[in-house]
């Protein structure tokens, strides 16, 4: 997962800029080993990206320096890797697996590119274009990733179609399998575009100044106005720096939208925050208490003193659990907020390990002697939900009770989720019992996968329209 926010405005506005880094920072969750910006004033295009978080790449001398371009256009993305090469970073790697990816063309110029979401069997496709004669930055040091594929066989389309970016995006949409919500920006004008199988959100708003904002998530977009729109699976949002063409804005329906959709469900039960909404008009804040009300209902602790909940994305599991049980609620974590970031996203399990103790620090007189239901959104490998029983046992806890928010992951992610390998993943080497014995707690249970789909249906969505490869092992986006 990444996160994608960006505007295009009818002239120079002097707050765009700051506007456009604000919406990064509210997509900051979605992604914090990189952040990187490509803006054009509609005759040339500029990228700053470094690895870091929005606020180390982006201070206030560089949204000054970035205005005096007087921009009129910008696309960023805050960056989640879910590739292994560019996990195992060193100061001084190379700054080209950092989006925005970029290259200049000719005929039209600097062309920019950010997305969220991840192109499965990524080699063979590069192979393709490379056999006909599409030439990647390969280097000793830099590994190729889908970011710069989307953008170089975008180009070579449109190299086939008169240097039409539009009409060569379209052509992508149709013959690319993958999970794509992205954004391009060139000198004129920028286009965001979704895959046919709505994998990833993206969201749009017009102000009464005919400024359009588009973002990942409508958490960056609900301080602008309350009219935000869905960009539809397959569909492409223009955004034209020549306003002679008569519109400010442009739906394009390419046809590429699947009769079902394989929307995230990841999206809902972690990814996104809770004031967002994801893929209609449910907040996610809602549908995360549906499903803990469902584990109330279905695996009640009826001796547990409190129910509580791993920071953050377990709160609202663990408050339907509570409004469902009506036993009381309690806060047994106090978080540091001067250190950010998600412990699940950290590169290896020993910087996940050591970033959830600092970020969260157990008020250990509140748990001594009691028997808790503890609410989590997953158990992917299981790393630091170990940590934390282990840490609430040696703190007096008499007894754990977890209740995990998804169902049981036992297959990988091939569309912008870093779980590559059924290796990494304890549901996939372990039995329910075997887990429980191994994480410490003493019970465990997870949303069964037809809870999950009661609790979607319950809160309008549809449960076909969601992928749910990594629990049924069936990949609704071809993986070839």
């Amino acid at each position: 997962m990444c996160g994608v926010f960006g505007a295009s405005s009818v002239g120079y506005c002097p707050d765009l800029v700051r506007e456009v880094v604000l919406g990064l920072f509210d997509n900051q969750h979605r992604g914090q080993e990189s952040a990187g910006l490509a803006w054009s004033n509609g005759s040339l295009v500029w990228v700053k990206k470094d690895y870091g978080l929005v606020a180390d790449v982006f201070k206030e001398s560089d949204i000054l320096d970035i205005s005096l371009d007087a921009p009129t256009m910008l696309i960023g993305q805050t960056r989640y890797a879910t590739s292994k090469p560019s996990k195992a970073l060193t100061k001084g790697k190379s700054s080209m697996l950092i989006p925005p990816q970029f290259t200049e063309v000719l005929e039209l110029g600097k062309i920019a590119l950010v997305h969220n979401g991840n192109i499965p069997s990524l080699d063979a496709k590069i192979k393709e274009l490379e056999a006909l004669g599409v030439v990647f930055n390969r280097d000793s040091n830099t590994d190729i990733i889908d970011t710069e594929y989307m953008l170089k066989k975008i180009i070579y389309l449109a190299e086939h179609c008169g240097n039409d970016l539009v009409s060569a995006v379209e052509q992508f949409i149709k013959t690319t399998e993958g999970s794509f919500s992205a954004a391009l920006i060139y000198r004129k004008g920028v286009i965001v575009f979704r895959d046919g199988y709505g994998n990833r959100p993206m969201f749009w708003f017009k102000d009464d100044k005919d400024t359009v904002f588009f973002s990942s998530e409508t958490c960056a977009l609900d301080n602008l106005g309350e009219s935000i729109n869905m960009l539809n699976a397959g569909d492409i949002l223009l955004l034209p720096s020549d306003l002679s063409l008569g519109y400010r804005l442009k739906l394009i329906s390419v046809g590429a939208r699947r009769q079902e959709l394989a929307q995230c469900d990841f999206e809902d039960l972690y990814l996104a925050r809770p004031s967002s909404r994801t893929f209609g008009d449910v907040h996610t804040r809602d549908f995360r208490e549906e499903i803990g009300a469902e584990l109330a209902r279905l695996f009640p602790v009826s001796d547990a003193d409190f129910v509580s909940f791993v920071p953050e994305s377990g709160l609202y599991y663990a408050r339907g659990f509570h409004l469902f049980s009506g036993l009381p609620f309690q806060f047994i974590y106090e978080k540091n907020s001067y250190v950010q970031g998600r412990a699940f996203i950290s590169p290896t399990p020993e910087d996940r390990a050591v970033y959830s103790q600092i970020k969260n620090k157990l008020v250990r007189h509140v748990v001594r002697h009691k028997k808790i239901v503890l609410a989590d959104d997953s158990i992917i490998r299981g790393d630091t939900i170990r940590l934390k029983i282990k840490e609430l046992k040696d703190a007096g806890a008499l007894e754990v009770h977890l209740r995990i928010g998804s169902p049981r992951f036992v297959n990988p992610c091939h569309y912008g989720i870093d779980t590559p390998t059924r290796s990494e993943l304890i549901s996939a080497q372990m039995s329910d019992e075997a887990i429980r014995i191994y994480l410490g707690a003493d019970s465990l249970k997870f949303t069964p996968l037809d809870s999950l789909k009661t609790v979607q249906a319950k809160c309008g969505y549809d449960p076909n329209d969601f992928c749910k490869a990594c629990y049924t092992g069936i990949y609704p986006i071809p993986l070839i």
